[in-house]
């Protein structure tokens, strides 16, 4: 990347990041600083909405919803601006995913060539959705006519988690805006600029109507806000278990609004001893599991393999992990960006302490990564064990 880049994303983020509402940036009653995770110095400040901000956001929802611009507007024209989404984010790929890996940790080149293409492609998708939803006709008896259409829900809020910041939004507003809905977005409170700067583009560059999308900033209390408001239709939600049973209780609690949850997994990777390719199952393996620093849902956490290949398949797993590197995520030579946040970090390490407690042999890693310039960042070195029941 370019240092030019790097000094530009260094200079937005220099005034606190502003809640939008109705197409105003408006500021909250105070400031909480956020964590650059590759060094632990102080990477930016946010001015969190407090109750009236989420009111204002939802009301602006409402009216964008209910006056029909967007709605009413020909499906074509709607499948064409969100095009233009993600026409936005291609042509400030770099910006962007600087952004990311300051606000997250990861690498540079994983934000740049994994999460903004993505990013822009989920646009161009779901634009090609927004006239392929029908309804349906039932036949009945006498000379009725039974039907059914597909109308929008309304008002979406959307909440979104800190390891994908823009690319887990953009699954989100993307879908809601192309079936004619309304959204009010919550970044997680780490990871709230590369969101912020991708909507400030989009109002600048696309101006989509007043109060389509709303972003609103803060932690649980603002979720909450978001998740027990009455104006708030559905909730789409991604991140722990346990904040997920909390939504499903506040949208009870309201007005049984609509809820999509998607709480992580636990996924395994199965490798026989006749894989055709065993260079290539290791390899890939590996990649799947330890690229994002292992911060992805999507990552197989259990290997389960034959025996006839178990010693050898471990051995290139572990050689693999010896050899990353962790560093400053816009270093070429690092291969391990830094975990999202020293509260992560410290979850890693306490699962390795379960780990070597319930009796499994530790392979590789399994302690925080301090060497040179990456002792006050939150690296934690790619960790395997082996003989686990």
């Amino acid at each position: 990347m370019e240092a030019a880049t790097l000094e530009k994303a260094r200079d937005w983020l220099r005034t606190p990041k502003r809640n939008l509402a109705g197409g105003e940036w408006l500021e909250g009653p105070s400031i909480g600083e956020t964590v650059n995770p590759a060094d632990g110095a102080r990477l930016g400040s946010v001015s969190p909405a407090d109750a009236a901000i989420v009111d204002r956001a939802v009301a602006a929802a409402r009216r964008a919803f209910e006056d029909r611009r967007w709605t009413g507007m020909p499906r074509r024209e709607r499948a064409a601006l969100l095009r233009r989404f993600g026409e936005v984010a291609r042509r400030h790929r770099a910006e962007l995913a600087t952004l990311i890996s300051l606000e997250n940790g990861k690498l540079y080149r994983e934000s740049y060539d994994d999460d903004m293409p993505d990013t822009a492609d989920v646009f161009d998708y779901y634009a090609g959705w927004t006239d392929k939803h029908y309804g349906e006709t039932c036949p009945v008896d006498g000379a009725l006519l039974n039907y059914t259409l597909r109308v929008p829900v309304g008002v979406c809020g959307l909440i979104v988690p800190w390891n994908f910041p823009l690319l887990l939004a953009a699954w989100k507003i993307a879908p809601a805006l192309a079936m004619g809905n309304a959204a009010v977005v919550k970044p997680a409170p780490p990871t709230p600029y590369s969101l912020t700067r991708f909507l400030e583009l989009v109002q600048d560059e696309v101006d989509p109507p007043p109060g389509l999308i709303n972003l609103v900033h803060g932690g649980a209390e603002v979720g909450e806000a978001l998740t027990r408001h009455p104006g708030v239709d559905k909730i789409s939600f991604t991140g722990s278990t346990a904040t997920g049973r909390r939504i499903l209780h506040g949208a009870a609690d309201s007005n049984l609004k609509t809820v999509t949850l998607e709480l992580g997994g636990k996924s395994p990777n199965i490798v026989f001893d006749d894989a055709p390719d065993f260079g290539a199952a290791l390899e890939r393996s590996f990649q799947l599991a330890f690229s994002q620093k292992g911060e992805k849902c999507s990552e197989p956490t259990r290997f389960l393999l034959q025996r006839g290949i178990y010693d050898r398949f471990a051995a290139g797993l572990v050689e693999r992990a010896e050899r990353v590197v962790c560093g400053d995520p816009f270093d070429p030579r690092s291969t391990q960006g830094a975990q999202c946040t020293r509260e992560q970090l410290e979850k890693i390490l306490s699962y390795v302490d379960i780990g070597l407690a319930e009796g499994a042999r530790l392979l590789a890693g399994g302690r925080r990564d301090t060497e040179g310039a990456n002792a006050a960042g939150y690296f934690a070195r790619p960790t395997i064990f082996g003989e686990v029941d």
